[in-house]
């Protein structure tokens, strides 16, 4: 997840800054490179991933 960070009111910058936080990755590269689309199910605490050249669904649960 790619997060612009909030700056100080009034306080103008040319350079702007970003947060970058993992919040699934593919070790082996083999499944994520595809990826196109994700939902998020709040009820469930579910991550469905997908792509349309992609055969399959990920679904991907959280940690405890």
């Amino acid at each position: 997840m790619i997060r612009k960070k909030t700056s100080r009111i009034g306080v103008s910058s040319l350079k702007e800054e970003y947060d970058v936080i993992k919040v699934v990755e593919d070790g082996e590269t083999r499944v994520l490179p595809t990826t196109t689309t994700v939902v998020y199910d709040p009820a469930l605490g579910r991550l469905f991933l997908g792509a349309l050249s992609s055969p399959f669904t990920v679904i991907c649960e959280k940690q405890k």
